[in-house]
């Protein structure tokens, strides 16, 4: 039997129809990554060594958008995906166990870059240009993700009655859904359920999104699958955001029409944007991984902060004065 169709073979099975949409995309991207090199190959006869070689070597060629070979966080997906079809054809019997797959670790790959945070006077030269028009429907969403770190998908599946106001008259947000691929879920994992102060800007940009609803009579039919009234709607059609596709082709756009085609990142940047700024102002690692919803402060780091935007020692300059 071929790699090729034993691939297939378990993404035909009950236990492939049962994973979410993203990561079934994220297994067939894998997959083509495996393909390309052992598609003719049978499956039984692929080695450890084999693999090994494939994760250390092949993938250290140029990809397909012309990368100096692979990171290695997708060498690590393309290792997972392997051991799941592997493991999948061992299950059924159809072929006998010869990889050990706990002594494959992947010590090669370059690490992940953060992605550069939007800059200041972007968000501001984007600001202007939609400033009174539509367009502030598709900013709003952007900006808000600098001033939260919110994920894009948790973006989307805001409503209007996620927005409370506490004791003291402060507005909160409390975060407990996502929006992928049209579906309405729940978030990541149970750190990423939250809920979080918003500045006063954030503030603003909520309120206003709430007024709009009221003065254009969304009540009505701006509603999700689930019932709940979206707090963010593509103005054209007067529906939610279903889809981060959709959103990113009319951001795109904003960004062409305020001449910063080529600082055009989508939305991802916004969540590093609010951790390198977060830092500069003096916020706690626990806090801004807690108002991101991450459990680990490393990990969140290591992902998410831009070091060269740091300007360390800005808040500890009593310590630095006696030195």
């Amino acid at each position: 039997m071929s790699f090729r169709t034993s691939v297939k073979n378990y993404f035909d099975s009950e236990e492939f129809s049962k994973l979410a949409k993203s990561t079934v995309r994220g297994y067939k991207d894998a997959a083509k990554i495996l393909l390309r090199h052992f598609s003719t190959m049978k499956i039984k006869d692929i080695t450890e060594d084999d693999l090994n070689y494939f994760l250390k070597f092949y993938m250290n060629e140029a990809t397909p958008s012309g990368r100096d070979g692979y990171s290695k966080g997708t060498r690590k997906n393309v290792r997972s995906v392997f051991k799941q079809v592997y493991d999948y054809h061992v299950e059924k019997k159809l072929i006998k166990r010869k990889i050990d797959f706990s002594a494959i670790a992947i010590k090669f790959g370059t690490e992940r870059v953060p992605r550069i945070p939007y800059s200041v006077k972007t968000i501001e030269l984007l600001r202007d240009s939609t400033e009174g028009t539509h367009d502030e429907w598709v900013f709003d969403l952007l900006e808000l993700g600098t001033l939260t770190g919110m994920r894009v998908q948790e973006l989307l599946g805001l409503t209007a009655s996620d927005v409370t106001k506490d004791k003291e008259g402060k507005y909160l947000l409390t975060i407990e859904r996502a929006v992928v691929d049209h579906e309405i879920k729940s978030t990541k994992n149970n750190h990423s359920n939250r809920k979080i102060v918003l500045s006063k800007k954030a503030e603003g940009i909520v309120r206003r999104h709430l007024e709009n609803r009221q003065v254009l009579k969304l009540s009505s039919n701006a509603l999700m699958e689930n019932g709940k009234r979206a707090l963010f709607i593509n103005y054209k059609k007067k529906q939610p955001w279903m889809s981060s596709v959709v959103y990113y082709r009319e951001l795109e756009k904003l960004f062409s029409n305020a001449g910063l085609k080529a600082k055009y990142k989508g939305l991802h940047p916004a969540r590093h944007t609010f951790v390198t700024n977060a830092m500069n102002v003096g916020m706690s690692d626990d806090e801004i991984s807690g108002y991101i919803g991450h459990s680990n402060t490393e990990t969140m780091k290591k992902h998410y902060m831009y070091n060269s935007l740091i300007e360390h020692g800005r808040h500890s300059s009593s310590f630095l004065d006696r030195l």
